[in-house]
């Protein structure tokens, strides 16, 4: 039996969660988690950890919160997919930054994997998986689940990062 515990700063998100018949709380995590220690025995972060200031921090109350050999999954998107290095490439910006308020998607942090994996292992991570959540390639709808494997077979071109970490 799982129990579900959902936090989003937004509180629109919220309201739509708990009429889902979660339980879900609006809170700002970068005050850390309202939960005890060892409380988890999986946290899932998914699209969250670019939008955090100190993410250090963040990782850190991840492990304070998991359970001993708890799984932390953690998604974002990848700076150096291969989508944004064609960007780059053709002298314009990756997708997933921006450089102006309106409209952007409120990314204050951007990742490789290398750097993704060395700020899981200064918060105590040990490395399960990594992999990557499909590589845009030339008319995506036609190869998409080319593009799928793609991801998983070069994490490092892949359009988002995904990580399993253990506590």
């Amino acid at each position: 039996n799982f129990e579900f515990h959902i936090i989003d700063i937004s509180k629109r998100q919220v309201e739509m969660a708990k009429k889902k018949g979660y339980n879900a709380i609006i809170h700002d995590i970068s005050k850390g988690f309202p939960y005890n220690d060892e409380s988890f025995d999986i946290i899932f972060a998914s699209e969250v950890i670019e939008h955090i200031f100190d993410t250090s921090y963040f990782l850190k109350e991840c492990c304070r919160i998991l359970k001993k050999d708890g799984l932390l999954i953690l998604t974002t998107p990848n700076i150096a997919s291969l989508g944004n290095r064609i960007n780059l490439f053709l002298g314009n910006k990756p997708g997933c930054i921006d450089y102006r308020v309106e409209n952007s998607p409120g990314h204050i942090r951007v990742f490789t994997i290398k750097n993704i994996v060395e700020l899981l292992n200064d918060a105590g991570f040990k490395i399960i998986k990594i992999t990557g959540f499909k590589v845009n390639t030339y008319n995506s709808k036609k190869y998409g689940k080319i593009n799928l494997k793609l991801g998983d077979l070069f994490p490092t071109l892949s359009d988002n990062i995904i990580t399993i970490v253990k506590k």
